[in-house]
Order: structure tokens, then sequence, then C-alpha cells
């Protein structure tokens, strides 16, 4: 599979946060994205619950290099809350969300959190290592990160968007997903999923 240019992404997403056009990068095809809103719900788990299960969290394929660290398998976190990030360093609304990206990361991975950057090429330019090694060093990625190539990893997610965030307990069960930019411009999805994260650093 290979990425589809043209404002298409793999999967069916469809670019609607660049330079140019209004709002972030959502599933065209959910009714629950609203681009003005700066966020869409792949899947919206009822506020009732606490921390709902959203199934064990597929493994990692990654098919290029990694940064930050040796390769690694999912299951080697295990006792660790993990937030897997997929983006792509040319994605505006996946540059925007790196600032609170680096709070979390700052402030949690002492306590037992840890990010796993999944990137996944939009555009036939993504893929190259070295471009992708100088927006890691640019922007301050400090956390692992590996070249899903092949969208082995996106497939396997059934992953529709980029940004999008699945929340990981200590057992790598999926407790959150949040779709769309996490930054002051489209705030809505920073609370939940820091809240989330604290519980699970929390809980036993």
């Amino acid at each position: 599979m290979t990425g589809k240019t043209g404002g298409e992404a793999p999967g069916g997403a469809r670019k609607l946060g660049h330079e140019g056009t209004p709002g972030p990068l959502v599933r065209h095809d959910s009714a629950a994205c609203d681009p003005t809103e700066g966020i869409c719900r792949v899947q919206r788990a009822d506020a009732t619950e606490a921390r709902p299960d959203l199934g064990l969290a597929p493994g990692l394929s990654p098919v290029g290099g990694w940064y930050n660290s040796e390769p690694f398998a999912l299951s080697d976190l295990r006792g660790k809350v993990v937030l897997v990030n997929f983006w792509v360093h040319s994605c505006v609304n996946c540059h925007n969300s790196l600032p609170t990206l680096r709070h979390w990361y700052e402030g949690y991975a002492g306590a037992g959190f840890e990010i796993v950057g999944v990137h996944t090429p939009e555009f036939e330019s993504d893929r190259d290592p070295e471009a992708l090694a100088a927006a890691i060093e640019r922007d301050g990625v400090r956390w692992p990160v590996f070249q899903d190539n092949a969208y082995a990893t996106w497939d396997a997610y059934a992953n529709r968007a980029w940004p999008t965030f699945y929340l990981l307990d200590r057992e790598g069960v999926i407790r959150a997903v949040h779709t769309g930019e996490i930054s002051e411009r489209f705030p809505d999805g920073i609370e939940p999923l820091e809240a989330g994260i604290s519980d699970l650093l929390a809980a036993e």
C-alpha cells in the first residue's frame, strides 16, 4: 500500500487541516467529525465509563527505521501507560500537537508513561529517513518513533487520520482514542487524554 496524494490518504482519510483549508485531519466518512471543532473521535466511549475497554492494542509492525530507541515490541511496554500516536512530520496538525506531547512526556515519563510515535507517510517524500530524523531533532521529539512505511501498523489499528492517539493501560488495553489536533487552537482532546493518563498511572 502506498500513500495517496492530492488530498487523500491511506484508508480513505483526507486532509482538512493544511494551510488554506479549515480544520483538522479527519475521516471523510464520519458523521461525528466537525472540522470547525478540530476533533473527530473514531471510537467514542460512553462518558459514564471511567476507563472503557476498547480491546487489546494490536502489535507494532515497523517497516523502516527507529528513532530515539532500539526496536521493541509493544508487549515490552507492559506495566507502562502508553500513548500510541499516529503522525507524519509533514502534517500541520501533527506538528501543532507536539508541544502538548512534549509537556506530557516531560511530566509523566518518570512515572511510567511512554509515547510511541508511529510515523505513517502521507506522501512519498515522507518516507525519507533523513528528513524524518531532521524533523525529530528540530521539533524536540524525544520519545520512540518508528517508520510505518508499509502501513502495516496503520492497517492493524484500522486508523483513518493524522494525528490519532490511542491511550493504553498497563496491560496494553486501549482505554481511549482521540483523533485530531491537540493544542491551544484545538484543546478539546487535551483534558480527557491527560485525565486518562493520570488515572491509568494511578491505577494498580
